[in-house]
């Protein structure tokens, strides 16, 4: 067979699989694509077979025998295998169901499904779309009417009425979902018809074994069960020799006739230590004070605080003492005193007279300047911190590269060997400290528009501790930065050979849209 005209050399593709693929807008472009130019037989199987794809290609390879090849005949039952033959309510249909695509936005799938209504509703008049709008609202009350969408197609009212009369002449159904009780279908189907009578306690509506009563009798049985058999407490043990609770016979007290008692008994006879003391001067005059390592702060009887000068604040502060007793503090007092010819500036807090059983009384506090504290029996000596700094430097361990661990022998080995002891200044030993800056990398994407964000894997609060050490660690040494990218990838740890952690990234669904680099790898 011969081409009637050899202008036309390509039609346009149709794939069903993609999304938004039209059949019926694919027939009416070949239409009018082979209206100028027909082909026939062979020219017009070509031309097909280039422009179907997927599933349409092999549908036409095994269609077409060895008959006559006529683009209506094709035509015809095309459209019957791939649903062209659309009605304005299935197109609706149709398009209700169509999925979102994986990252559209809300604006473009509405702008999408717009595009869709637009295109097979072009050529509807008003009377076919109210049509179809009625038709896809009522489907829901009444599944016939989808048959009817989708079969039929309803152009004018008065069709669509003569459609809609079989639907008048049916019996008014007496039970209307919208008054509905809100209870379940197998409950109202108990409440109707023959009551049941319950066995245990009479009553009309339920059976024994839904039975409320029956089932809180058993409950109050099986609480009364359980208590008799629950053991009774221990009584408290007594002596029989002295008569006393608390103790038997062999560890009893009066029973050890002076002899030692056990090694967690100890006497202890009170008694008294002065507290270290010292002196301090303030504008010529000599105070007493003592010195108390385990208080935060120093403290001033209320009547010897009018002796000191300084700057003077009004604060609460609560002293909290041995005992979890509290005092408060309602003026402080920052003075410049001299003890043991160093001048020291020190914060007293204001207590009542009843509250301390010393005039003055240093802290700890003093040690934050500088000073060390010397305690003796009953004296206090302050001198200056002595420090001295020191430093020295730690030789580097160097990589022994003769005990590599290499599955290479012989004078492969020897030639590998010589290879890493050049160029050994390059490697380092343990987590690496620095930033590699010799290039830069760049992630090239498939789809620029497909932003991969993964959720997190859950993680124990231990690993979830190692996670936050690793990536401190590798923040400290520039390796890695803070990131607000709304890309996201899961993280987690694999454990090694010698049982330690190490940190991975699943990068699986980022490598789907990522543009692999296919160039060669240099080799040895």
């Amino acid at each position: 067979m011969q081409r009637t005209n050899a202008g036309i050399t390509k039609l346009p593709h149709f794939n069903p699989e993609v999304a938004g693929a039209d059949p019926a807008a694919w027939c009416a472009a070949v239409s009018r694509a082979l209206q100028n130019n027909p082909l026939r037989e062979d020219a017009l199987h070509s031309a097909l077979s280039d422009s179907l794809q997927g599933s349409a290609a092999h549908w036409l390879a095994r269609t077409v025998g060895n008959g006559e090849v006529t683009w209506p005949g094709i035509k015809e039952r095309f459209l019957t295998k791939f649903g062209g033959r659309e009605t304005t309510s299935s197109s609706l249909i149709k398009v209700s169901g169509e999925p979102r695509e994986a990252g559209e936005s809300t604006g473009a799938f509405a702008g999408r499904v717009r595009s869709l209504l637009q295109t097979r509703w072009q050529h509807s008049t008003l009377d076919e779309i109210l049509n179809a709008v009625t038709l896809y609202i009522l489907i829901p009350h009444d599944q016939r009417l989808k048959r009817l969408a989708l079969t039929s197609d309803i152009r004018t009212e008065d069709q669509f009425l003569s459609e809609m009369r079989p639907f008048c002449y049916e019996e008014e159904s007496t039970f209307s979902p919208r008054y509905a009780p809100a209870e379940p279908e197998a409950k109202r189907r108990k409440l109707s018809g023959h009551q049941t009578r319950c066995h245990y306690c009479g009553t009309l509506g339920h059976r024994i074994k839904d039975c409320y009563k029956k089932m809180q009798n058993e409950q109050q049985r099986d609480a009364r069960r359980q208590e008799g058999n629950r053991p009774a407490a221990p009584s408290k043990a007594v002596c029989y020799r002295c008569k006393a609770e608390g103790h038997i016979a062999p560890n009893c007290p009066a029973r050890r006739d002076g002899r030692p008692g056990p090694k967690d008994e100890r006497k202890v006879n009170s008694c008294v230590v002065d507290s270290p003391a010292g002196s301090l001067s303030h504008l010529g005059e000599s105070f007493p004070f003592y010195f108390d390592s385990g208080a935060e702060c120093s403290l001033i009887r209320e009547s010897v605080a009018p002796k000191f000068s300084g700057r003077r604040t009004t604060d609460i502060v609560v002293m909290r003492g041995i005992g979890n007793t509290c005092v408060k503090s309602t003026s402080q007092i920052l003075s410049t005193v001299r003890i043991n010819c160093f001048t020291l500036e020190i914060t007293f807090h204001v207590l009542a007279d009843g509250h301390l059983h010393y005039d003055i009384m240093i802290g700890r506090e003093i040690l934050s300047q500088g000073f060390d504290v010397t305690i003796t029996r009953n004296s206090v000596d302050i001198c200056k911190t002595k420090t001295i700094n020191a430093c020295s430097k730690t030789p580097e361990d160097e990589i022994n590269i003769n005990a590599v661990d290499t599955d290479v022998v012989g004078n492969d080995k020897s030639r590998l060997i010589s290879v890493l002891e050049k160029f050994k200044d390059s490697f380092i030993t343990g987590f690496p400290r620095t930033r590699v800056s010799t290039g830069q990398l760049e992630i090239r994407l498939i789809d620029p528009n497909v932003t991969v964000q993964r959720s997190p894997y859950r993680l124990s609060e231990e690993e979830r501790r190692i996670v936050r050490e690793r990536i401190d660690e590798l923040i400290r040494a520039k390796i890695v930065r803070p990131s607000n990218s709304p890309f996201a990838s899961p993280i987690l740890l694999v454990k090694k050979k010698d049982g330690s952690d190490r940190l991975c990234v699943d990068f699986r669904a980022l490598n789907k849209n990522t543009v692999a680099d296919r160039g060669p790898f240099s080799t040895p």
